[in-house]
């Protein structure tokens, strides 16, 4: 369906366009000293190394119960 994905793509647009406005706006920005850029990826990067390092305390995955179909009158 072209229209579909026609249409992802134009809701993808905009927030894609304010992105790249952060982008360029923030090209003086610091915090503690740093490039505001280089301080937002640490963050990210600090989200993806806790979540691998916590994976073993998450425990084992939760499977549905599914129940057995009633034989009945």
């Amino acid at each position: 369906m072209p229209g579909g994905l026609a249409g992802a793509i134009m809701v993808g647009v905009f927030p894609l366009a304010l992105l790249c406005l952060a982008l360029v706006e923030s090209e003086h920005e610091t915090i503690l000293g740093m490039n505001g850029l280089v301080f937002g990826v640490m963050i990210i990067a600090a989200g993806f190394v806790g979540y691998l390092a916590t994976k073993k305390l998450r425990g084992t995955e939760i499977k549905p119960v599914v129940p057995e179909p009633v034989a009945g009158d």
